[in-house]
Formats: C-alpha cells, sequence, structure tokens
C-alpha cells in the first residue's frame, strides 16, 4: 500500500441546482487522513485512465495548477476558482444536454496537493455527493459506497524539478466526459482513439496468439471472438472491464485454467508496453476495428475459411473432430447446408 502524506486540500459542494460553490471546511484529522488515503489508493490501482496534456497552461484551471504545485499562498482563492469554474461548465453542459433528458451527477469536488510515496501529486476528483463525511464534524461515516465513490479523476504526477511529468484522467462512466478534460481541464489527449484502438487490438490480439493458440486453439478461437464482441458491441474501451470479462471465460484446457492467475496478470501489464502500450479508457474507433478483425484460415489448396468479426454463439457453430477418414471441422450453417447440396427434410 502506497504511504500517502497530505499537503493542502479543499472540499468544495456544487450544486447547479442554486447555481452555488459551497466550501467545506476541512480538518485534517486522522478520519479525513484515513479516508484520502483510501480515495488515493483507489485512484492509483484503477486500471482506467487516459493520458492527457494541458492545452495551454495559461488557461484558468491549467493555471492555477501550475501555480499552486510551486506555492500555496493563494490555496484558498485559487482552488475556490477552480470550483467555480467546475460549476460554469456544468450548468452550460446541463443546458445542451437538457433536451435529452439527461443530468449531470451531483458531486462535490475534493482537491489535493499530496505525496504518494514521497512524490508530489495533485488531484482534483469528482466524488459522490451525499454520505462520504459527516459536514459538521468531518468523521468517517460507515456504509461508503468503496466502488462508485469517484466519480471524476484528474491526477497531475510532479517530478523533483515540479515540472509536470505526467497527467491522467479517468471516469466511473464508460467514457471519459468531454465536459471535464476539454472545458473544464483545458486538455487535449496525448493518444487519439485510432491510435489506442489499434494498439489495444493488436496488442491483445498478438497476446493470445502467443499465450494460447499454441496450448489450445478451441480457447483461443473462443477469447478472440469474445474479444471482437467486446470491441464491436461497445464504443467505449475500458480496460477493467475487458479483462474481467476474459477472466470469466472457463478454459477447455487444462493446463491453461491451472494457470490462468498467471494469464490475467500478463494480460493487465499489456498497456505498459513501451511500443504498443495503449490508454485504459478511450473512444473506440470502427473504421480501424473492420481491418483489424479479419482473420483467414487456409484450409487447403484454394480453400480458405475466411472470419469477419464476431460470430455468436461461436463455441457451438464451429467444432473440429477426427473420423477414419482424417482430422475434419464441423461448421453449423443453413446456407452452407443448402450451398452444398444438402436436401430439406419434407
Amino acid at each position: 500500500m502506497a504511504d500517502v502524506s497530505l499537503i493542502k486540500s479543499a472540499l468544495f459542494n456544487i450544486s447547479i441546482e442554486d447555481s452555488s460553490v459551497t466550501e467545506r471546511p476541512l480538518e485534517q484529522n486522522n478520519d479525513f487522513v484515513t479516508y484520502c488515503s483510501q480515495v488515493l489508493q483507489e485512484l492509483v490501482r484503477t486500471k482506467r485512465n487516459k493520458g492527457y496534456k494541458f492545452r495551454d497552461t495559461n488557461e484558468l484551471v491549467p493555471s492555477h495548477i501550475v501555480s499552486l504545485i510551486i506555492n500555496q499562498d493563494e490555496w484558498e482563492s485559487r482552488t475556490r476558482n477552480i470550483a467555480e469554474k467546475l460549476l460554469s461548465v456544468e450548468t452550460e453542459t446541463q443546458a445542451t444536454i437538457e433536451k435529452l433528458n439527461t443530468r449531470i451527477k451531483k458531486g462535490a469536488l475534493l482537491i489535493l496537493l499530496l505525496l504518494i510515496d514521497d512524490k508530489k501529486r495533485f488531484a482534483i476528483l469528482k466524488i459522490e455527493h451525499n454520505g462520504f463525511l459527516d459536514e459538521n464534524d468531518v468523521t468517517l461515516k460507515q456504509g461508503l459506497p468503496e466502488k462508485t465513490r469517484l466519480q471524476k479523476t484528474c491526477l497531475v504526477c510532479i517530478d523533483d524539478s515540479n515540472e509536470i511529468e505526467q497527467l491522467l484522467i479517468s471516469d466511473s462512466g464508460a467514457g471519459i466526459s468531454k465536459y471535464w478534460w476539454n472545458e473544464f481541464l483545458a486538455t487535449v489527449e496525448l493518444s487519439n482513439s485510432e491510435t489506442n484502438t489499434k494498439n489495444a487490438f493488436m496488442s491483445i490480439d498478438k497476446f493470445l496468439k502467443d499465450e494460447i493458440k499454441g496450448i489450445s486453439p478451441t480457447d483461443y478461437w473462443l477469447i478472440r471472438n469474445d474479444t471482437i464482441t467486446y470491441f464491436r458491441n461497445n464504443e467505449t474501451f475500458a480496460f477493467d472491464d475487458f479483462v474481467e470479462k476474459i477472466n470469466q471465460h472457463n478454459f477447455e484446457n487444462e493446463n491453461l485454467r491451472e494457470k490462468k492467475e498467471q494469464f490475467i496478470a500478463k494480460l493487465s501489464k499489456l498497456p505498459e508496453d513501451e511500443r504498443r502500450g495503449f490508454d485504459t479508457q478511450f473512444e473506440l474507433d470502427e473504421k480501424v476495428l473492420k481491418a483489424r478483425m479479419k482473420k483467414t484460415i487456409v484450409l487447403d489448396e484454394n480453400f480458405e475459411l475466411k472470419i469477419n468479426g464476431e460470430i455468436s454463439d461461436f463455441s457451438n457453430k464451429i467444432k473440429a473432430d477426427i473420423d477414419s477418414f482424417g482430422k475434419y471441422i464441423k461448421i453449423y450453417s443453413d446456407v452452407g447446408y443448402k450451398e452444398f447440396g444438402g436436401v430439406e427434410n419434407e
């Protein structure tokens, strides 16, 4: 567990309905430090984030962050300005999405300057509005929503020279809300959807081929089909959700069943690859997927089987077996049956 030490903190309730920003006084007692430590452990462990950089450090939120990293003399006024900027952005965004019968989730804004394992970090966190702390005495209460506490986050990693070396943004939703990373934080993405989609799919596809195909072709094709289904049926990619989906696969091969934990651990490290790494939360690019998902299997001379995308009920449609004539595959298909002269039952 990482060692967390608080330097400065600020908490604001944001109300679109009342058009108000209300600061909640914080006493850095043991309960509050414990709470912040729990939140930050969750933030550090998350498998769902995306790399960004500030569009212009002269814009409001970036300029305040850059200043507060170095000097905290104006902590109260600058953090309040950050909270007021969020209120302004959320009010404008709510007006835009009102006709879609959608509402921005209520939330409080927690701003922290801290040390994590002696490394300086600046965090802006939108957290659940009610129940995380008693507003009167700032004491930790039981029954906290452990898994849904963080709504939206921004973690700024700072080097020993007080320069920003990394900026990670995440969202508990399927994708990262544009108003959060663009209008509020004034950032631009480091990798676009096309690059992320290509790198993620190619990395996962190669990993499955290297780790599974030689041991169990059946498991390889089943998991590859599950992978294609995930990419094709979602508009956004959340790596933690994808890993959980693959973790639910029941391996047919006994050796793979015994090594499932190691397999998932290796899979979880793919985003960190230096050559073909990818963000763990991003919008999928459909154009990239169409080209990458196609697979051709040469069955014999002038005889190929093409797979162009996901196949529903894959495990029951294609079977491999051996009979007295040799090895074969059986494909269940009404169209194929008729095409090759099958006779319909009268």
